[in-house]
């Protein structure tokens, strides 16, 4: 397990810290950003990034940064998608330590606005061997590059941020199941009472053959028909609120 591999007390806290966050059901958006903030401290990163992999496991869905100011995330423009030195890790999911981003080959070409970055930390995010994404802290603030024990931290905190990414996943889908299981009982509860109503207009309208007199009967008529249209009324409602296309 990555935890017996890191031996600052401190840190080990932080990381079991973190977790505890994950148990109280904080936002992905917010545990993202704690994870970063720590992994920052804990490393002395000027910068850091976790890129959250799509689907299909060979780019970024999303993108979630420190270390920049507003205006730099505004001048750098579009968010990575996973080319470069950000894409080595997807193909190769690996921890990955660099002494100089500015000559390693797979870098690529920076745009304009930029920082100039050198020493890199990529370390995986995964659980049981199932990858959600990556971290990425550059520019160790009091050594030239990142150490053992910098990656040993990140690798604790990447397998607790895992944990949240799939704690995330596995809730939108029970929340989906419970969803389509109300519907499901709705849809059920609706056809049964639609049933018996129409049971109870079809006994109505059979008890009026050769008895009641033609007012009786336009009378009778009028208040079927107006059930009759509450029922499909009630059904397209039903429809419309089991459609998550409609606004």
């Amino acid at each position: 397990m990555p935890f017996t591999s890191v031996k600052d007390t401190e840190n080990l806290r932080r990381v079991l810290k973190f977790l505890s966050l994950i148990d109280i059901g904080h936002p992905l958006p917010f545990l993202l950003r704690h994870a970063l903030d720590e992994a920052r401290i804990m490393t002395c990163a000027r910068y850091g990034a976790i890129g959250v992999l799509d689907s299909a496991r060979t780019g970024l869905e999303d993108f979630v940064t420190v270390g920049l100011t507003p205006q730099e995330v505004e001048l750098i423009g579009a968010r990575p998608t996973g080319k470069g030195v950000l894409g080595q890790l997807i193909v190769d999911p690996r921890p990955l330590r660099i002494s100089d981003l500015r000559t390693y080959p797979t870098t690529g070409t920076l745009p304009l606005a930029h920082p100039e970055m050198t020493s890199f930390l990529g370390v995986p995010i995964a659980v049981r061997q199932v990858v959600y994404g990556n971290f990425y802290l550059t520019d160790k603030v009091d050594r030239p590059c990142f150490t053992d024990d910098d990656q040993a931290v990140i690798e604790a905190l990447a397998c607790a941020v895992g944990t949240a990414i799939e704690s995330t996943h596995l809730r939108a889908i029970l929340a989906a199941a419970a969803l389509a299981e109300e519907r499901d009982q709705r849809a059920k509860d609706l056809h049964d009472l639609t049933i018996q109503r129409l049971f109870g207009l079809g006994l109505k309208l059979q008890s009026m053959v050769g008895g009641p007199t033609p007012q009786q009967i336009s009378e009778e008529l009028t208040f079927a028909v107006d059930r009759i249209d509450a029922m499909i009324d009630d059904i397209r409602k039903a429809i419309e609120e089991s459609d998550p296309s409609t606004p």
